[in-house]
């Protein structure tokens, strides 16, 4: 297969040569068509020449002749091979300094013969040789009707176009061959930042992610795409860091139960066995079982989402209803830490969405505001309407976010409370997030000093 450098190449060679045949072309038949104008131009100019000061009252031909024979010996207009005859209808009256045989050419059957009582322009061949003709016609009082018939030859015009015609089949050609040369040039330059950028590609493995193709900064297309180049590079190394994240957060958080069920039942083999022993180590054990199966199920149930494979059982609820039962849910939760819900519905409101899913959404960060929340505090949940948008905010006096981090609260693993004994996965936001995302529902987390913080759900209705 041609490369692709080639394939341009080629096109531009065509592309040259079309414009430059097609130039040649029009020059050579707008070369001819001024040519043949000007000739004509010269035949009307002599015709006009000859016919200064003429009398067309005379009652005879003796002064016509004298003043076209006149006409035809002053040196002041130059003739060009120009030669006139004069004629009537059916009859040459005269010739002069004529350079074929004008009476084999005039006769009935040629066209010269074929006289009208207008000016006109014919173009004649004899003898192989191309003529042009110019007929004016004379009209004298009380005498037939007679034409002025001026004639040139065109081989000096066809000498002219036999030679142009060389000269553009000679050219052509080389021109043909020198824009070839040029546009190999200059696609081989145009092609040096492509060739870079397959390099720099071929170079690229996971291992090395750091590589980025070099920016000129012409902001041309080529410079755009290694811009892009380096941009999907950045994306694939920020997404292969948060899979390799993702691996030994997910590993940890296994380890750590299979860790705790080996303890137990290794020591449950070591001691004496009575009851009470043996139901103190089951118990811990269902519990990790408990967690890991917790796990298993948030991580599929991502899994499913990351595939598009998440489908919505969607249905007409009241959304100020399912928010209240959401809330008495999580209710005695927050009562173990003393703390209070404060609610604020401006009035009901009706939407369409997967009652299932978007209530274990809503519970997912019921459950992060009460556990980050300060004990005997309140968390403020107000829902409100911007024209065609559901506005659900929740606001907890907890411990402030760091901006650093916000960017990373819905970010699978993540734990802001680690440092603070949280003994979660860190999967409840992100799962909250795919969800309400689903819903085409947009979520925002605003943390500061003064006024705690507050996430805020925009829900299209």
């Amino acid at each position: 297969m041609a490369k692709f450098s080639t394939k341009i190449n080629s096109l531009y060679i065509v592309t040259t040569g079309l414009i430059i045949i097609t130039m040649a072309v029009t020059m050579y038949f707008l070369f001819e068509t001024q040519s043949r104008k000007s000739i004509d131009n010269d035949l009307i100019e002599y015709s006009e020449f000859l016919m200064t000061g003429l009398n067309t009252d005379l009652k005879d031909m003796t002064e016509l002749f004298e003043h076209l024979f006149s006409r035809k010996e002053l040196p002041t207009h130059p003739t060009k091979m120009l030669h006139f005859v004069l004629a009537s209808s059916d009859s040459l009256i005269f010739e002069t300094n004529t350079f074929i045989n004008l009476d084999k050419l005039f006769n009935k059957n040629t066209e010269l013969s074929q006289t009208t009582m207008k000016s006109s322009f014919r173009t004649i061949n004899f003898n192989n040789t191309e003529y042009r003709v110019y007929s004016k016609p004379i009209k004298l009082k009380n005498q037939n009707d007679f034409q002025l018939i001026i004639i040139t030859s065109l081989d000096r015009l066809n000498e002219s176009l036999s030679g142009l015609r060389i000269i553009l089949i000679i050219i052509c050609p080389i021109a043909m061959l020198i824009a070839g040369f040029l546009g190999l040039m200059i696609t081989k330059k145009a092609l040096n930042p492509i060739a870079e950028l397959t390099k720099t590609a071929a170079s690229i493995s996971s291992e090395n992610l750091n590589l980025r193709v070099p920016v000129i900064n012409n902001n041309d297309e080529l410079d755009n795409l290694a811009k892009t180049f380096n941009s999907m590079i950045d994306r694939i190394d920020k997404s292969i860091k948060s899979q390799q994240r993702f691996i030994a957060d997910v590993s940890h958080d296994i380890r750590t139960p299979l860790t705790i069920i080996q303890i137990e039942l290794d020591l449950l083999t070591r001691m004496d066995i009575n009851k009470q022993n043996l139901s103190a180590t089951i118990n811990k054990c269902l519990k990790e079982i408990h967690r890991l199966d917790e796990l298993t199920n948030n991580l599929l149930f991502l899994a499913r989402a990351d595939a598009q494979q998440l489908e919505l059982k969607l249905e007409k609820v009241r959304f100020d209803e399912l928010i209240l039962d959401n809330i008495s849910r999580v209710n005695n939760l927050a009562k173990q830490k003393g703390i209070t819900f404060r609610i604020n519905f401006e009035q009901a409101y009706e939407v369409f969405l997967d009652v299932k899913l978007f209530s274990r959404a809503i519970i997912n960060i019921l459950d992060n505001a009460i556990k980050y929340s300060l004990n005997d505090g309140i968390i403020d949940i107000s829902l409100y309407q911007e024209e065609s948008t559901l506005i659900l905010m929740i606001k907890n006096n907890g411990e402030i976010i760091n901006q650093e981090m916000i960017s990373n609260v819905f970010d699978r693993f993540n734990r802001a409370g680690k440092s603070r004994g949280s003994d979660g996965f860190g999967l409840g936001l992100s799962i909250a997030k795919t969800i309400l995302e689903h819903h085409k529902a947009k979520v925002e987390i605003e943390s500061e000093e003064k006024f705690g913080t507050t996430l805020k759900i925009s829900l299209p209705i």
